[in-house]
């Protein structure tokens, strides 16, 4: 291969790689319209769950990053319908964008007891 060739091939890769990010950065971004699930337990209490529609969440860019809440992902650690999880066993946050929709989850729990708090629901507004 010539080194004319290999220029050219190497600055498409490069090329294509960032238009790549940029698509998703911008396919995530958004506003969207999903129903809020806290799921709380003790040990030897009856689970309470609680559902509420209509919680707004905002998906922002941050330079190279992704912000939900107070969760920052990295572009390139984030696929479409793949999840992303941050964290330990006992505490995390896990965050998933398929089909126009985001699906984010906190869970703690500790000494059998913890809570888990959920937003699921479709983009509404592209940002």
């Amino acid at each position: 291969m010539s080194m004319k060739r290999l220029n050219l091939f190497t600055f498409l890769l490069i090329f294509l790689t960032f238009a790549c990010h940029k698509k998703e950065f911008n396919s995530y971004v958004g506003t969207y319209d999903c129903i809020k699930s806290i799921h709380s337990w003790e040990p030897g209490q009856p689970n309470v769950y609680e559902n509420t529609a209509g919680e707004t969440v905002n998906v922002l860019r941050d330079k190279k990053l992704i912000k939900v809440f107070d969760l920052f992902v990295d572009i390139r650690e984030i696929s479409p319908d793949e999840t992303y999880r941050k964290g330990t066993d006992d505490s995390y946050q896990s965050i998933r964008f398929s089909d126009n929709k985001i699906y984010y989850l906190e869970h703690t729990s500790a000494g059998g007891g913890g809570y888990e708090i959920s937003y699921i629901g479709p983009k509404i507004l592209q940002e």
